[in-house]
């Protein structure tokens, strides 16, 4: 296990208890894990962090490299910005039945297909998101949401509630944010600066294509906090905590070794999760804005990890912070704070598990 990260297992029984609170449909109660989205009078000295450093698009690359994949494995389909509230008006539909709206289908097929045409399927398929999400919530023809068809593509956009939902809520308004950072690592002085940036309503929404990998599951994946850097020496954001993702069913690691095979499986995705966030530091560019607001306000990854083979590559990076919309898993934003933010008197740093 790397310096100062403890192994902490969450008793199954206790995950099990938050599952059935959570499901009782009370909105008042508080959640013990995997929470997000604080309020501003909830999270006292803290702002609402711009998602924008964090771009999907932006970070593309790393992430195919990463996976040692080609740029050319890359397939990006554009839909025009008029043809949007079509797709809302489809899906609106559609997401609810669990299947395409067949009223609309000839509109689809003149529309919409033209559009998906020239998309290349390799042996294991495809699989597809937007810029803020993927649609792994869809109708799955297939095991795992691979897409070996146009059609099963236009099929999963349009079933997909994460993406309707994605698409009402930033597609008919636009806005200015500003960001805010510390001036730069690299500057003998450093200052409190911030800068505004423009979302345009009119932007085409680009659907992005990658190989389908077996081998990603929801067990296989774990979030990596890792909070502002002006915490840190050098302004080099460190791992704070590691949760599994999927974090409502036993470790995939809790049953059939030894604890010594456990703690060395451990020590290797604790590694593996410190690889990733050293290749994103890597690409920090300091002269950069968009970087700099990044370090300024944290990040949070999922890591795909296989710890038998020692392969681990980034699947997505998103905002760090109680206010923002990233998922705690097995922490609580606000009871853990002083783990999660670094803000305790002991540099205490944990990897949770459900066991």
């Amino acid at each position: 296990m790397e310096k100062h990260m403890t192994f902490v297992p969450v008793r199954l029984s206790e995950v099990q208890q938050e599952i059935e609170r959570q499901g009782a449909a009370n909105p008042y109660t508080p959640k013990e894990f995997d929470t997000s989205s604080y309020a501003s009078e909830d999270a006292p000295g803290m702002r609402l962090p711009s998602e924008l450093p964090y771009s999907y698009k932006r970070w593309l690359a790393i992430y195919i490299g990463n996976r040692s994949l080609r740029n050319s494995d890359l397939q990006v389909v554009s839909i025009p910005n008029s043809q949007i509230r079509f797709l809302l008006g489809v899906a609106s539909t559609s997401v609810p039945r669990g299947k395409i709206n067949e009223e609309y289908r000839s509109d689809l097929n003149d529309k919409i297909l033209p559009l998906f045409i020239d998309l290349k399927f390799p042996e294991k398929g495809l699989f597809m998101r937007i810029e803020s999400c993927s649609a792994n919530d869809a109708v799955q023809i297939n095991p795992g949401g691979a897409l070996h068809t146009v059609d099963q593509a236009i099929t999963q956009l349009l079933t997909s509630k994460k993406v309707f939902d994605a698409l009402m809520s930033s597609r008919f308004q636009e806005r200015t944010e500003r960001l805010y950072y510390y001036g730069s690592p690299v500057l003998p002085e450093r200052r409190h600066a911030s800068f505004e940036r423009t979302i345009s309503r009119r932007e085409p929404l680009e659907i992005f294509f990658l190989p389908f990998d077996d081998r990603i599951k929801p067990e296989r994946i774990y979030r990596v906090f890792c909070p502002p850097g002006w915490r840190f020496r050098k302004w080099r954001p460190q791992m704070t905590a590691i949760s599994q993702k999927y974090w409502k069913q036993p470790w995939i690691c809790s049953s059939g070794i030894t604890k010594t095979q456990m703690m060395e499986r451990a020590r290797r995705i604790v590694k593996g999760c410190d690889d990733a966030r050293k290749l994103i530091l890597e690409h920090i560019d300091v002269d950069d804005k968009l970087d700099l607001c990044l370090l300024h306000q944290g990040l949070v990854l999922d890591v795909f990890i296989d710890e038998e083979s020692d392969t681990s590559f980034i699947i997505k990076m998103k905002v760090f912070g109680m206010m923002s919309s990233c998922g705690s898993c097995l922490f609580e934003w606000g009871r853990d704070r002083e783990i999660l933010n670094r803000e305790g008197k002991d540099d205490v740093r944990e990897f949770r598990v459900t066991w």
